[in-house]
């Protein structure tokens, strides 16, 4: 066989998996409009067990991470147990990502809870808008849909998923919940100007993705973490807040408020300087973020190549 023939067929089967995908969310939507949330969270947690054993390279290589981050305090059946509860956790946080549209100002408080409120309150009282800086950690969709219920103007960094009817699915959720999505490709002023109008900008800065950064170590381990939350503030003064989701025991999402963070203050750094205060900076968002899934770590994404090295 051609590497031009193999190199088709691996699309075909991207492309068929994609469509099949595409096609169990559509179901899926639909199908958790109709369930009551129970139901729909007992199933959601079923899919995400089964997820676990039929697919065994994302499987795998969760249980690599975790082993990475807590091979040193944890025995191998613990690791496995908690690769286990993340996939039944992100099963359950699928039900209420795609159940946003049942959630309004009427019933969010029954959902959701804050721990914390007053410091965010605090800090977007300032006037200068804030830089939320979060993870992928929980149900992290509701961290917008409930400030933005709570009548917060919401904007946050995002980007286009390959698969359009996913896409499409997840925006009209967003969108329903009047969150505006800057995707993060577009124009550095159109993010500035949302501060300087004293809005919110959520930020994931937990993932190894194609943005300037530098590496930081994440869990003991060097991860590229990228810088632009930290000169986002700089240019633009917004303080940055970290802040988290996780789900509780009766099935119930608490956002936690961290302290927040004043980033690279002068504004009058030489070179040298610039370089260091950059790194620090960074080094305490991320912190912060780690310190939240330390807490929760069986409701992380494990399975993204966090410490991935770059080219």
């Amino acid at each position: 066989m051609t590497k031009g023939c193999e190199v088709n067929i691996v699309r075909l089967r991207k492309r068929l998996r994609d469509f099949s995908l595409s096609w169990i969310v559509q179901i899926l939507y639909w199908l958790f409009q109709i369930l009551p949330r129970s139901l729909g969270l007992l199933l959601g947690g079923m899919i995400g067990e089964g997820t676990y054993f039929i697919l065994p390279r994302q499987r795998k290589k969760a249980l690599l991470h975790l082993q990475l981050a807590y091979g040193e305090t944890k025995s191998r059946e613990e690791i496995r147990r908690m690769g286990h509860r993340v996939f039944i956790a992100l099963g359950k946080n699928l039900v209420d990502v795609l159940r946003i549209p049942k959630i309004h100002k009427g019933n969010v408080d029954e959902i959701i809870e804050v721990m914390g409120m007053e410091r965010f309150e605090r800090t977007f009282q300032k006037g200068r808008g804030i830089i939320v800086i979060t993870a992928h950690l929980g149900c992290w969709e509701l961290i917008s849909v409930y400030f933005s219920l709570k009548g917060y103007p919401v904007n946050v960094i995002g980007r286009k998923l390959p698969e359009e009817r996913i896409n499409g699915i997840l925006q009209k959720v967003r969108e329903g919940k009047e969150v505006r999505v800057i995707d993060r490709h577009s124009s550095l002023r159109e993010t500035m100007e949302c501060l300087r109008r004293g809005e919110t900008l959520g930020i994931l800065m937990d993932q190894n993705s194609r943005v300037k950064g530098i590496e930081i170590d994440f869990f003991g381990k060097p991860a590229h973490t990228p810088t632009g939350p930290v000169l986002l503030s700089r240019k633009t003064g917004a303080p940055l807040l970290p802040l988290a989701i996780h789900r509780t025991r009766n099935n119930r999402h608490r956002i936690e408020v961290g302290e927040e963070i004043e980033a690279m203050k002068n504004r009058s750094l030489g070179n040298g300087h610039f370089e260091k205060v950059l790194e620090e900076s960074t080094r305490v968002c991320s912190k912060a973020i780690e310190s939240f899934i330390r807490q929760y770590p069986t409701e992380w994404v494990w399975m993204h190549e966090r410490w991935r090295k770059r080219q």
